[in-house]
């Protein structure tokens, strides 16, 4: 599926011709002058985060250092427990634990930032190769002998150098995302205060004591159709707070379960289920559909509450990380209507809420501009990628 086609002048080689494999390791636990140098210690969860990794919360010592294997600044570094194929590159010299293969590239064959993407691209083939374990493993011998397809050094720096500017430009993207994020967090904050700890001593309500209406979602084993009416799943809930209409699929019901279950303008829909359990959304739009059963939805007095205010609230990290903790269940846990209506809220002045609302409508437009150009530029990334393995970006 990935190095079947050669370009012209592109060869194979595995990774162990390309240079040096490195497995990680961990110092004895039991020696704690081994820890709290300056020395990165790089796990999977430091991986995939940016192109080049230079740091991590945990370092090693200089006495630990002789205990550690150390990798050279431009090492690959690649997840091969657990999180199979995340991958970064050393900016200056470190050391990883065993879950993480270090690879030193030989700098005559292989450069290291197209080799960063080289291993971004075949991560599925990675995943493909782990065993099946209950912890995924890809061993060092398997991983060494893992064949990749690469062009002549020149052209490789050339490829790299164009990926590296597009993937800049997602991380700028993501950045500006974040600030607009932070921007409306601070002035929640500010107007508010912190939900938990209410400074401005806010009247605190129970979710139960502002809600008109609640009815848990409609369950079902029928097949999805070609047209009817459509279902709202947690799936389709962003992350903003909208519904995408355009991935609904459709269920073919009678007219008293369409009435029982519909959506309606104004409604706010709490996902229940799964790792996604406290994403909301408010309807906005009179677009005829009914909602799954891992969503309840909640239809609030409008007289206490904002719906805009009550979803920021809930979206605030402290607020789901509380969601979390009420929730049961190991394999798919989930959240019922009862503990959701039992949650406490702060509830300042109505005319206050509105005025946060606003704020949040006026940031609204700016979020779909950056949600569009979000998706070109991961478009035209995906297409530089595409083009490069094809050998069709070194012009």
């Amino acid at each position: 599926m990935y190095d079947n086609y050669l370009p012209d002048g592109w060869r194979q080689y595995k990774i162990k011709d390309i240079g040096a494999v490195i497995t990680g390791n961990t110092p004895p636990r039991n020696e704690p002058e081994n820890y709290g140098g300056d020395l990165a210690w790089i796990k999977p969860p430091d991986l995939d985060k940016t192109i080049f990794i230079s740091d991590s919360e945990e370092k090693i010592s200089e006495i630990g250092r002789r205990k550690v294997r150390l990798l050279p600044k431009g090492s690959v570094l690649v997840g091969c427990i657990g999180n199979i194929g995340k991958v970064a590159i050393a900016d200056s010299e470190l050391c990883t634990n065993q879950q993480i293969n270090g690879i030193i590239p030989n700098k005559e064959i292989v450069d290291s930032i197209f080799l960063f993407y080289t291993m971004k691209r075949i991560r599925p083939k990675l995943e493909q190769i782990a065993s099946s374990a209950v912890v995924p493993l890809l061993n060092k011998t398997d991983f060494s002998n893992i064949e990749i397809s690469l062009p002549p050094l020149p052209i490789q720096k050339k490829i790299a150098a164009i990926l590296e500017k597009a993937e800049r430009l997602k991380e700028w993207r993501k950045e500006a995302d974040k600030l607009t994020d932070e921007f409306l967090k601070s002035t929640f904050l500010e107007m508010f205060g912190d939900p938990q700890n209410n400074p401005k001593k806010w009247e605190k309500l129970k979710i139960r004591d502002v809600t008109i209406h609640h009815k848990q979602g409609f369950y079902t084993t029928s097949n999805y159709v070609d047209s009817g009416i459509k279902l709202v799943r947690i799936t389709d809930i962003t992350e903003f707070g909208k519904l995408t209409y355009d991935t609904m699929p459709f269920l073919d019901l009678d007219s008293k379960t369409i009435e029982q279950f519909k959506v309606q303008k104004g409604d706010f829909l709490f996902a229940r289920s799964g790792v996604s359990i406290g994403r909301c959304a408010i309807v906005e739009t009179d677009i005829p559909c009914v909602f799954g059963s891992y969503i309840i939805r909640f239809r609030f007095d409008t007289n206490k509450i904002n719906n805009k205010f009550i979803w920021f609230s809930i979206k605030l990290p402290q607020s789901q990380l509380g969601l979390k903790q009420l929730a049961h269940g190991s394999t798919n846990p989930n959240i019922n209507a009862e503990n959701i209506k039992n949650i406490e809220i702060i509830v300042p002045p109505l005319h206050l809420q509105q005025k946060f609302a606003q704020i949040v409508e006026k940031v609204e437009p700016m979020r779909q501009i950056q949600n569009q150009s979000g998706e070109e530029v991961n478009n035209l990334f995906n297409a530089l990628m595409q083009q490069a393995f094809k050998g069709e970006l070194a012009c």
